[in-house]
């Protein structure tokens, strides 16, 4: 019988599950604390066979919407609420079983839930502590005075459930106001309150972690049979529980901004994806108007002025480390500086690379874990390289998820040569970065050829950013007798061609000599495709057990069934439509068995649903079930025959249509009444053309990506938690910027927005008043502030209303990447407050479709040197040049060099000269002798043409 969460009488037990604590000495919970962190999904896998529809209920609060508060992450907040749950019959709820777990004297036991046990204890480390000890209560209908005598010590060893408030225990339900009954009062320091993360905020739920000692300070018989117990918590000489190392208020593993796939090189110069493959402001000045010939520029900003402090030592170190950046060691020891000034501090460290931060050990632990929270995984690594075991068990988690993130070449050096063969056994995750490291894919697997399985003997998931096909298929043959490595995650794979599609994903099948099970391609990457006829009959990779994938088109989807037979979670998106007219032809006999999640998105093929239904039927295990289709089936909008035919025996579904009919109009008040008693769902719609609608369940959950017009938006549900789940939003605007608004609104958690503006004809006057009008009747409008958006793309024609995109930069405290066209970049140049937001934003800019001829070029490469002062990463699309793309190339390095930008990574695309072709680096060296004796990597690819210099 499938479970259902408990109601309101049989939620109490946590409250009062007191006489399952074990009597004798225990031994202490030990080991659990050096398993990674891991999502929720992950870390319950091996609690599956031990706890019934845990991965059900697991999902179910995974759809509650959380805001981050205390630092906690999604996971670790979801964490905790899955610890409140229970459900029928009450002895299989999730805390019964953790509980008599952590009770039962065989540890051993408890292996399998030391995934979910480090998860939630640093989520309970990073909630507050009162300053103060804490009164709380907890109560059971037993007499246990026997069992607490005066002066003993006794130990909880499993999660207790608490209360502030002795009204709640008085309820019937709890402990009542009659019959035998014990109170405990409790005085304690290490409780935290769940009232923020509980399914029963009102009964002020406190929890106790587990392994806590007490002493009994004192009992009372009261009289009408109930005895009050009075406990004190103490430390014990020994921790019972090893504790988790000291938390960083976020992820060390920093969200990685994805790296959209460049055009290819026929590709005209605008054309929309179908597909989208992270300081106070000053007050907003009026836009300035477009610059003419006689138009003198306006003044660019002034370099960002380190912060004043009172405190002379230091000011003397933000004075340094913003002014001088050739400094290279920071001298800390004996310098009090204490936490006023440590954001400042980490904000310096960020814009002067250190190599070296000395005595480090003398300040104390929380300024250091405030300055690691600005820091990038690898300066870390290499800040506290050598250090006192205080500090090497502070960055434990650094050190078991290395992100090589933005790693500058000489980082990546040290890395690669001292670092990580010192602590690789100590690594569960690796990042490899070649979006902003740019040649990092190339150099890891000439320093660990043949000795992957040695240096690295715990990996157990890599993730692999913006590599193209020739370097990751070198990558994966290195990957060889890896025991643990289960997990490889593939972020922005692109430019596989044709010829390498199958080649490529029969790699990532088999690698690791077939041990991996799950692989991860997100929708970004290239399509790759398992085409039949390049492979043998009796392939078969059994071992993949959960795939994210893009392929081209249905026929290999078919295809890709028969080549995971064992799959259990599998999500695909198909890129093109197809000319199958009978479905039943390319799916025969194929029937995954195990296949119990399934997402499908393919908006290019137009879907029946008499072909749902014959999918379907090959998937006879399906529990939960995410669809976003397009259609021009008038049944696939009606709710009622998708719960007939579809849904019936799903547990969980996310439904999302594109409709576009063929003739007949759209009737919404029909479709919506067909919904009315299935799921709650969103008809988004054209009011005046009335040839298009958008429905979906609600909330938006499932699909992290939405493609949406600006004209539809406008009918959008007024509902905050509808798209919270979305992180990356493309919006289609007619007239202004604004038109976006509305959506990202409401899409607070996006990381990446696009935004594509449609060209305007000024000349014609019915659009020149369209875009006076919209951008006059949205002047007041404002955005909530962004922190999550790292990362804007526009797309297009030049915006026409500056106003609306300072606004956009002002709301987005975080961003720090820009994609954008040649002339979009120079009209924003002519705003000096959107340069002055520019210039304190981004260090990541990416300029697209430069002209073949561009006027005044050495004039504008040297105002956006001078706006983008602390530019890190600078990728430049030069394919239109008449010439080759050599003297431009130089030109930005040097105007760059003449403002101390601190650019570790410049990417070009374009003609290049044969001296550049033949040997980059020679040719760099040649031309700019600054470069000799530096630490840098320069390539040309002939396949991409593109230039890569790391330094």
């Amino acid at each position: 019988m499938a479970a259902e969460s408990s109601d309101e009488s049989q939620h109490v037990f946590r409250f009062s599950d007191v006489p399952s604590e074990p009597k004798q000495v225990l031994s202490p919970i030990i080991g659990y604390e050096k398993e990674p962190l891991v999502s929720l999904e992950e870390a319950i896998d091996p609690l599956i066979p031990l706890v019934p529809e845990v991965q059900r209920m697991a999902w179910t609060v995974k759809q509650r919407h959380f805001d981050g508060e205390h630092g906690l992450t999604d996971d670790e907040a979801a964490s905790i609420i899955l610890y409140t749950m229970e459900w029928e019959p009450t002895d299989s709820s999730f805390y019964i079983i953790l509980n008599k777990t952590l009770q039962a004297a065989k540890r051993k036991l408890l292996k399998p839930w030391f995934l979910y046990l480090r998860l939630i204890m640093t989520s309970l480390v990073k909630l507050p502590s009162d300053c103060n000890r804490l009164t709380v209560y907890r109560g059971v209908k037993l007499d246990l005075s026997a069992q607490y005598p005066k002066g003993s010590t006794v130990t909880w060893w499993g999660f207790s459930s608490c209360t502030t408030s002795i009204g709640v225990l008085s309820n019937e339900q709890y402990l009542g106001r009659s019959g035998t009954r014990t109170l405990f009062t409790i005085d304690c320091s290490s409780a935290k309150s769940l009232k923020n993360y509980s399914l029963f905020p009102e009964e002020e739920e406190i929890l106790l972690p587990p392994a806590r000692q007490f002493q009994v300070i004192d009992s009372l018989n009261s009289g009408n049979g109930l005895h009050i117990i009075q406990l004190k918590e103490i430390q014990p000489k020994f921790p019972l529980i090893n504790p988790v190392p000291q938390p960083i208020l976020h992820s060390p593993i920093l969200p990685i901004p994805q790296s959209t796939p460049l055009p290819h090189p026929s590709t005209p110069p605008i054309t929309k994806p179908t597909l989208l493959p992270d300081p106070p402001t000053p007050p907003m000045t009026k836009p300035t108007p477009p610059v003419t010939e006689s138009t003198p520029l306006p003044d660019l900003p002034k370099p960002l002025q380190p912060p004043k402090y009172n405190n002379p030592k230091l000011q003397k170190y933000i004075d340094a480390m913003y002014l001088d950046q050739t400094l290279t060691t920071l001298e800390l020891g004996s310098n009090a500086i204490g936490d006023e000034g440590v954001q400042d501090l980490a904000n310096a460290l960020q814009i002067n690379e250190m190599s070296y931060i000395s005595n480090l050990e003398s300040l104390p632990d929380e300024l250091l874990l405030e300055v690691c929270k600005y820091l990038l995984c690898v300066d870390v690594l290499l800040s506290f390289d050598n250090l006192n075991i205080r500090m090497t068990y502070m960055i434990s988690d650094y050190r078991r998820h290395v992100s090589l993130h933005k790693a500058s070449y000489a980082q990546s050096y040290k890395l690669f040569t001292k670092i990580l063969p010192k602590i690789g056994t100590q690594i569960h995750t690796l990042i490899i970065d070649n979006c902003y490291s740019a040649l990092q894919a190339i150099s890891f697997p000439k320093y660990f050829q043949n000795r992957m399985s040695i240096c690295f003997p715990e990996l157990k998931k890599i993730i692999l950013v913006s590599f193209r096909p020739d370097p990751l298929l070198i990558f994966l043959k290195i990957l060889d007798n890896l025991e643990n490595l289960h997990t490889i995650d593939m972020r922005s794979l692109f430019r596989v061609p044709i010829k390498q599609q199958t080649e490529v994903l029969l790699a990532l099948l088999q690698a690791n000599n077939h041990r991996l099970t799950s692989i991860f391609i997100d929708d970004q990457s290239s399509h790759l495709n398992p085409i039949k006829k390049h492979l043998a009959n009796q392939i078969t990779c059994p071992n993949i057990i959960n795939l994210k994938i893009e392929i081209l088109t249905i026929y290999d989807l078919s295809v890709l069934f028969t080549i995971i037979p064992n799959i259990r979670s599998l999500s695909v998106s198909i890129h093109r439509k197809d000319n199958c007219d009978n479905m039943s032809r390319i799916f025969k006999s194929e029937i995954l068995q195990f296949l119990t999640h399934f997402q499908l998105k393919s908006i290019e093929r137009s879907w029946y649903l008499s072909e749902l239904r014959l999918l379907l039927e090959k998937l006879p295990s399906i529990k939960y079930l995410s669809l976003n289709l397009r259609t021009s089936d008038l049944t696939l909008t009606n709710g009622e025959l998708l719960q007939k035919y579809l849904f019936y025996k799903i547990e969980q579904f996310h439904y999302a249509i594109h409709y576009l009919p063929d003739q007949q109009s759209i009737n919404y008040i029909e479709i919506l009444n067909t919904w009315k008693n299935i799921r709650p769902i969103i008809c988004l719609n054209n009011s005046i053309q009335n040839d298009y609608m958008f429905l979906h369940t609600l909330p938006y959950s499932s699909f992290d990506y939405l493609e949406i017009s600006s004209s539809v938006a406008q009918s959008i549900l007024k509902n905050q938690n509808a798209y919270k789940n979305v992180q990356r939003l493309h919006v289609d605007c007619d007239f202004t910027l604004a038109e976006a608004f509305p959506i990202l609104s409401y899409c607070q958690r996006i990381k990446h927005s696009m935004i594509w503006l449609h060209e305007v004809d000024v000349n014609n006057p019915n659009n020149y008043n369209s875009v006076q009008d919209h951008t006059q009747e949205n002047k007041n409008d404002i955005l909530p502030k962004m922190p999550r958006l790292r990362r804007l793309t526009l797309v297009g024609f030049p915006p026409k209303d500056l106003y609306h995109m300072s606004t956009i930069l002002d709301a987005a405290p975080n961003l720090f990447r820009l994609d954008l066209n040649y002339n979009t970049l120079l009209l924003l140049l002519n705003n000096e407050s959107i340069c002055l937001l520019l210039q304190q934003r981004i260090t990541a800019l990416t300029i697209n479709n430069m002209p073949s001829c561009p006027s005044n070029a050495k004039e504008n490469i040297t105002r956006i040197a001078m706006t983008f002062l602390h530019l890190r990463h600078l990728y430049i699309d030069m394919r239109s040049l008449d010439t080759t793309i050599d003297l431009m190339v130089l030109c930005y390095f040097d105007e760059f060099l003449k403002q101390n930008a601190p650019l570790i990574s410049f990417c070009a695309d374009g003609k290049p000269s044969n001296e550049m072709k033949d040997n980059a680096e020679k040719w760099l060296i040649y031309h700019r002798n600054y470069f000799e004796g530096k630490q840098f990597a320069a390539y040309f690819n002939e396949k991409g043409s593109r230039l890569l210099i790391w330094m």
